[in-house]
Order: structure tokens, then C-alpha cells, then sequence
């Protein structure tokens, strides 16, 4: 394993290495930390969009259901991904990892069986790649609920008036 090592990058800390640990979850990729202008820090994970799917595919829907149910999952939270790594190329991180974009979870804290885990890799294998277009061919900002109480809300008053999409009943 790669010794770990750190440098500045401007205001930004960058430590990459094996065996990052982050709140007690190993961390194999790049470890950033950018200091806001309110003296607050952002700790960034820098990792592959089919290693981050892996935690955000059980995080936002029951694994267990059907593997054509979380193709569909991955095909849509990936490009959400995609989507808001473009839209947010001028700030220090793409994702929220809360229900303000989409929940992730590192492995250690999934805790999966590892028939799911074998059921959760076919699945990102199968779909690697895959993305939700719009009209005009942009990576689609994929919208989606974990719970939306039997109804998802009018998006006019989640987005405004211009909003082009309806409120469904699931």
C-alpha cells in the first residue's frame, strides 16, 4: 500500500494514502479539507462515481428489493452525481452527502450481507455507465424520493413555476 502522504493545494489540505481513517471509516481514496471563509472546514472524500454509488444505492432504497429496482436506482442517482458535479465545478465538493443531495454511506457502516454486497456490485457492473438524459442531451438531474408520504409535492413550490415535471402519486 501507497504510504500516505500531504500537501496544500492552495487553501485546500490533500492527503492520499492507504488506510485513511475519517471518523473511524477507512478511507482508500483522497482525503481534502478546505477551510470556508467562516473559519468552518469541509472534509472531502475524492472518490470514483461506482465506488460512491456503492454507498448510496443501499442508503437511499432497501437493497434487498428487486435488482432491476436498483439498476434503475443507480441509473438515477448517478446521474444526479454526474449532473451536480457539473453544476458545482466551481466549488470545493460536488455532493452533499446527507438527504440534501443524496445519502452515502461508507462500507463499514452498510454492514451488508455478502450475498447483497455480490447482488450490489452485479448491479453497478451491469449499469456501469449508464445515465439519464434530458430533452437537449444534458445529463439529467435526476430527481428522487426515499419516502415522499404516497404523494411527491407539487415542485412548484419545491423549485418554483417553471419547474417541467408534475407531482406523482407512487
Amino acid at each position: 500500500d501507497a504510504p500516505v502522504t500531504a500537501s496544500f493545494e492552495g487553501d485546500t489540505l490533500v492527503v492520499k494514502g492507504a488506510f485513511l481513517q475519517l471518523d473511524g471509516k477507512r478511507i482508500d481514496d483522497e482525503l481534502r479539507v478546505v477551510r470556508r471563509a467562516s473559519g468552518q472546514l469541509d472534509v472531502i472524500v475524492v472518490m470514483p462515481v461506482e465506488e460512491y454509488l456503492a454507498g448510496v444505492i443501499p442508503s437511499e432504497m432497501p437493497v434487498h428489493w428487486p435488482a432491476e429496482a436498483l439498476k434503475a436506482q443507480a441509473g438515477a442517482a448517478r446521474s444526479f452525481a454526474l449532473r451536480m458535479k457539473n453544476i458545482r465545478r466551481n466549488r470545493t465538493f460536488d455532493i452533499d452527502t446527507t438527504v440534501f443531495d443524496q445519502v452515502h454511506r461508507f462500507e463499514e457502516e452498510l454492514d451488508l450481507a455478502p450475498r447483497i454486497k455480490t447482488k450490489l456490485k452485479k448491479v453497478l457492473a451491469e449499469t456501469s455507465g449508464q445515465i439519464l438524459l434530458d430533452e437537449s442531451d444534458k445529463i439529467l438531474k435526476a430527481f428522487y424520493s426515499a419516502d415522499c408520504g404516497c404523494a411527491s409535492e407539487d415542485p412548484k413550490y419545491v423549485w418554483g413555476a417553471d419547474a417541467n415535471f408534475q407531482s406523482v402519486k407512487d
